[in-house]
């Protein structure tokens, strides 16, 4: 009766996987509809909805992914997305919604795992974007700085997430990034200290890195109203086979997860047949 029981567990998690890829894209539209402060107070609003309907957080848990989300707002301030009038802080914003609202879809995550991803998930673009946020100077400061006050303010695994998905000064592509979480993950499987699928499902900073990536790239594929309409196209076609290549290759062999796996894949496959839906693929 086992199979079954995982049958009726998948069938569950595609339903809910479609609704929220079907939620994103019109969030999406609806975003890129409107006016910069207005788009932002809305992709606020609707985050701290699903942020407080949370039925695995804690009161304590939800505070420190809301100084996250303050900090993310703080820190892309005057930053805008590439249609030039979308704050960019709503990217990330939607990304730690695609996170925290597919977690309700998975039994037995633990709540501290989830408020990690979602805090990385957050600022995952400040170091990039705004290396002054977290430097606590003006001036120049090396990344073991940022990272030891992002230690400091979220504890040590959203730091150990961030040196993963940050790339280093001079460094361009996002490769450097997937050969770190690689080797990270490598690491911890020879030390015996991957995390196992169990009663309490606890990430590991690299597999943190994994689902914050995952996430940016589902976020950029549903964004796609606010991209030009003569570069949709070629923008969703590098994307999913990027996301494809990623996903398959570097990410879901390596993770310890194999239902939140069958998750992403079920989103990809929702993402694409939103594309074809609208044409763009």
């Amino acid at each position: 009766m086992w199979f079954m029981r995982v049958a009726l567990r998948h069938e569950s998690v595609s339903s809910k996987v479609k609704d929220l890829v079907s939620e994103g894209f019109n969030l999406c539209d609806q975003w890129n509809a409107t006016e910069g402060a207005e788009a932002l107070h809305a992709a606020r609003a609707v985050f701290g909805q699903a942020l407080q309907q949370h039925p695995l957080l804690t009161v304590r848990q939800k505070h420190a992914v809301m100084l996250a989300l303050e900090d993310c707002i703080s820190a892309h301030h005057q930053q805008l997305r590439i249609n030039q009038k979308t704050p960019y802080a709503v990217h990330p914003i939607f990304a730690a919604w695609i996170f925290l609202t597919a977690s309700t879809a998975v039994n037995g995550l633990s709540p501290n795992s989830i408020r990690d991803t979602v805090i990385t998930l957050l600022i995952h673009d400040i170091p990039e974007e705004n290396p002054f946020f977290y430097a606590g100077t003006k001036n120049n400061r090396p990344l073991a700085v940022i990272f030891k006050n992002i230690q400091r303010r979220y504890g040590v695994q959203v730091s150990r997430a961030m040196k993963v998905l940050t790339k280093p000064p001079g460094h361009s592509g996002t490769e450097s990034a997937y050969a770190r979480a690689v080797e990270l993950l490598q690491m911890h499987m020879m030390l015996g200290t991957t995390s196992k699928l169990d009663d309490r499902m606890t990430f590991t900073a690299p597999e943190i890195s994994i689902w914050a990536k995952l996430c940016d790239r589902l976020a950029n594929m549903m964004d796609v109203s606010g991209v030009p309409k003569e570069k949709q196209k070629r923008k969703i076609a590098y994307k999913m086979q990027q996301a494809q290549t990623e996903f398959e290759d570097f990410f879901f062999p390596r993770i310890s997860k194999p239902l939140f796996a069958v998750l992403f894949r079920e989103a990809l496959q929702a993402v694409r047949a939103e594309h074809q839906r609208r044409g763009i693929n």
